[in-house]
């Protein structure tokens, strides 16, 4: 079975990825293992705009985590001063996990996914060998690709799905901002704003089924 690796938004954690894939999980498990998780290493600041969100749905114990701080650029793209060391961190994490067939990502985690993408294409060292496919959901603006042209002096050929949420404010373009840095990205939308899934029934349903069904397009002979 194909195996997939969620890598979550700023403020989170394994448990609360658990919590928000628990719609995709089922319409995985024909042909993909229980979805794996790699959570942020560094503690969020409190003052990190998503943290009062998050403990507000999570409770004020949660231990909320991030792959790196983020900054804004003048135009309003995001960038990630630490961006090489946290590459190199969820490298290692997905390099424990390998063979890794697919890797999911949202919002902060699409922006790592990409990046991911390219060290990967670029035979860095200590990339992970390029998965057969990717889904991005609601990517931020890729300041990330200014500071890292050398990265993305080319286009991205790993199949992927880059998905905005209708009303997603947060994000605003970086859906189509990032899908420039692919050869052919695939593209899809879900209703609501800046989350993984969408809360209403039908919605969930069609997305999380738009989701399985590309990766099994991709993961499965």
């Amino acid at each position: 079975k194909a195996r997939i690796v969620y890598l979550g938004g700023t403020a989170t954690n394994k448990d609360i990825c658990k919590l928000q894939t628990m719609k995709l999980a089922p319409k995985l498990a024909p042909f993909a293992e229980p979805l794996l998780f790699v959570e942020g290493q560094h503690l969020c600041a409190e003052d990190n705009s998503q943290v009062p969100t998050m403990r507000q749905f999570f409770g004020e114990d949660a231990v909320l985590k991030e792959f790196a701080a983020v900054k804004i650029d003048e135009d309003g793209r995001r960038w990630y001063p630490t961006m090489d060391e946290a590459c190199e961190y969820l490298e290692r994490e997905l390099g424990r996990l390998a063979p890794v067939d697919a890797i999911v990502g949202f919002s902060q985690g699409a922006n790592f996914t990409s990046m991911l993408l390219a060290r990967a294409l670029k035979r860095r060292r200590g990339a992970v060998q390029p998965p057969r496919c990717a889904v991005l959901i609601c990517p931020m603006r890729p300041g990330w690709i200014r500071r890292a042209p050398e990265l993305f002096d080319a286009p991205i050929h790993t199949p992927t799905l880059i998905v905005r949420g209708a009303t997603d404010d947060f994000a605003g373009a970086g859906p189509d901002g990032l899908a420039e840095a692919f050869a052919s990205a695939e593209r899809a939308e879900h209703p609501e704003g800046h989350r993984p899934m969408p809360a209403g029934k039908e919605a969930v349903q069609a997305h999380v089924a738009r989701i399985a069904d590309f990766v099994a397009r991709h993961c499965t002979l």
